[in-house]
C-alpha cells in the first residue's frame, strides 16, 4: 500500500518540503527535551486524531443528506452550513485522519516516511482552513498562525527521523 504513496516522500516532494523548509531554518529552536517528547507522543497523537479526523469527515459527509448529529448542532447554535462546505471539509477530513492513521507505525520507527505523512497532513490542513475563509467560517489570522506553528514543529522534529 506504502508504494502507492511514494510520490508523499520520493524526490520531488524532498524537494517542495526543503523549499519549505528552509523559511524555518533559522527560527529559534525547542530545547532537546521537548522534541524528544514530541516525537515520543507523536504516533499517539496521530493514530488518536486520525481517528477523530475520519469520523469527523464521515459526520461532515453524512450530514449533507441530513440527518447526523453536526446538522443537529448546527441548527441549535442557528448556523446553516453549506453543503459544498462539508462536502469538501469531510473529503479533506477523510483524507488527513487516513494519513494520519498511516503514519502511525512510521512514526514509531522513526522513519522519514511517517514524518513526510504529518507534513501532507498539514498543507491538507491548510487547504481545509483556506476553504473556510472562503466559505465565511474562518479567519485569514488563524489560518496563517497555524499553518506557521504548525509547520515550526514539524521542521524541530524533522531531524529525529530517518
Amino acid at each position: 500500500m506504502f508504494s502507492r504513496l511514494e510520490f508523499l516522500w520520493g524526490a520531488p516532494a524532498i524537494k517542495f518540503i526543503d523549499s519549505i523548509g528552509r523559511y524555518f531554518k533559522n527560527a529559534p529552536h525547542l530545547p532537546d527535551s521537548i522534541v524528544s517528547f514530541m516525537v515520543s507522543i507523536a504516533p499517539w497523537v496521530a493514530g488518536l486524531f486520525g481517528v477523530l479526523n475520519t469520523l469527523g469527515g464521515l459526520s461532515a459527509l453524512g450530514s449533507v443528506r441530513g440527518g447526523t448529529v453536526l446538522e443537529g448542532l448546527s441548527a441549535q447554535v442557528g448556523v446553516t452550513l453549506d453543503p459544498n462546505y462539508l462536502t469538501i471539509v469531510g473529503v479533506l477530513q477523510v483524507i488527513i485522519g487516513a494519513l494520519m492513521l498511516l503514519a502511525f507505525t512510521p512514526l514509531r520507527q522513526h522513519s522519514r516516511r511517517g514524518w513526510a505523512l504529518l507534513f501532507w497532513v498539514t498543507v491538507i490542513g491548510l487547504a481545509q482552513s483556506v476553504v473556510g475563509v472562503v466559505f465565511g467560517l474562518g479567519g485569514i489570522f488563524g489560518l496563517v498562525i497555524s499553518t506557521l506553528i504548525g509547520f515550526y514543529i514539524l521542521f524541530e522534529i524533522r531531524s529525529t527521523y530517518r
